[in-house]
C-alpha cells in the first residue's frame, strides 16, 4: 500500500554469545554480523561464522535418498552470492556431513582447508509453504531487533527462491579430507580414510561427477572390517570407496602429481612416483 518501503539491504547484528542468524530456505548463516542484500540474494560475514545447508549428496559425493545437513565453519570471512551461485569461505575452514549409508552404517566426512570455494545450483522447487509474515515484515523485524540495545541473536528469514544445492567444491591450502564409518552392529570404527594434499576439487554434477587432487598427496586407508565373500559390494561409495572383501588392512598411497577419481565408474588414477 501507499507509504510502504521495500528494504533491500540489512545489517543483522548479534553478539559472540548470541550470534545473528539469517535463514535462506535450505541455508542458515550465523555470525556476529551478517550483511544481507536481498535483490542480489547475497549474504556475507566479515568474521568467524557458520553455515549449514541441506544437500542430496554428502561431501564424499554419494547420492542420498534423503537430504542431510552439511555444516561449514570458518575463522576469517564468508561471502555467499546467490545470483552467481557461489560461496567462498576463508580462514581455517571446516566442512562436515554426517548420515547413514545404504547398509545402516553411520558415516562422517570432513574437509579442512585454508580456503573453500563452493559452486551451487538452484534446487528443485518445493511446494510453497504458508508463512505468517511477508518478506518485508521479516526484514523490518530483524533490523529493528538488531538495532535495539542488547539486541543480540537477531534472526532474518528469506523465501524459497534462495534454495540451492552444492555442485562443486574446491578446497585450497593444506586440504585434509577424512571419512569415518561406524559398524552398525557394534558402533565401533569400521573404516577410516585420510587424505592430505595442497588442493582438492570435487565435482558433484551428475554429468561429470569427478574428484581431483592437484600436486603431491597421501592417502591412508584403515580398514577394520572382517573379510566377506567374493562378490560382496563395497560398504561405502564415492571418493572414499573401500573394497571390504580382503579383511582388515592398512594401506598408504603417496603420489607426486595428480590423483583423480570418477564417481560414475568408481575408478581411481594416481600420477607421479
Amino acid at each position: 500500500g501507499a507509504g510502504r518501503r521495500t528494504i533491500e539491504t540489512a545489517l543483522v547484528h548479534g553478539t559472540e554469545d548470541q550470534p545473528a542468524t539469517v535463514q535462506l530456505d535450505t541455508f542458515t548463516v550465523t555470525g556476529p554480523l551478517i550483511k544481507v542484500n536481498i535483490p542480489d540474494q547475497s549474504a556475507s560475514v566479515p568474521s568467524a561464522g557458520r553455515l549449514t545447508l541441506l544437500s542430496p549428496r554428502d561431501l564424499d559425493g554419494r547420492k542420498l535418498d534423503q537430504p542431510i545437513p552439511i555444516a561449514v565453519t570458518w575463522d576469517d570471512s564468508m561471502n555467499y552470492r546467490g545470483r552467481e551461485n557461489r560461496a567462498e569461505f576463508f580462514g581455517h575452514v571446516h566442512a562436515t556431513s554426517s548420515g547413514r549409508g545404504d547398509q545402516g552404517s553411520h558415516t562422517t566426512t570432513t574437509f579442512d582447508s585454508e580456503r573453500l570455494f563452493v559452486e551451487l545450483a538452484d534446487a528443485v522447487p518445493k511446494p510453497p509453504r504458508p508463512t505468517p509474515t511477508g518478506l518485508v515484515s521479516l526484514v523490518r523485524s530483524a533490523v529493528e531487533r538488531a538495532s535495539a540495545v542488547g539486541g543480540g541473536g537477531a534472526t532474518l528469514g528469506l523465501t524459497e527462491r534462495l534454495s540451492k544445492e552444492p555442485t562443486y567444491l574446491l578446497a585450497v591450502g593444506h586440504a585434509v579430507a577424512r571419512l569415518e564409518t561406524l559398524d552398525p552392529a557394534t558402533g565401533g570404527l569400521s573404516v577410516r580414510v585420510h587424505i592430505e594434499c595442497p588442493k582438492l576439487s570435487v565435482n558433484l554434477r551428475q554429468e561429470v561427477s569427478k574428484a581431483q587432487i592437484e600436486g603431491s598427496g597421501t592417502l591412508l586407508i584403515e580398514d577394520y572390517r572382517a573379510a566377506t565373500e567374493a562378490g560382496a559390494a563395497p560398504a561405502t561409495g564415492g571418493l572414499f570407496a573401500v573394497d571390504e572383501r580382503s579383511g582388515p588392512s592398512n594401506t598408504l598411497i603417496e603420489w607426486t602429481r595428480l590423483m583423480w577419481y570418477d564417481f560414475g565408474i568408481e575408478q581411481t588414477r594416481f600420477e607421479g612416483d
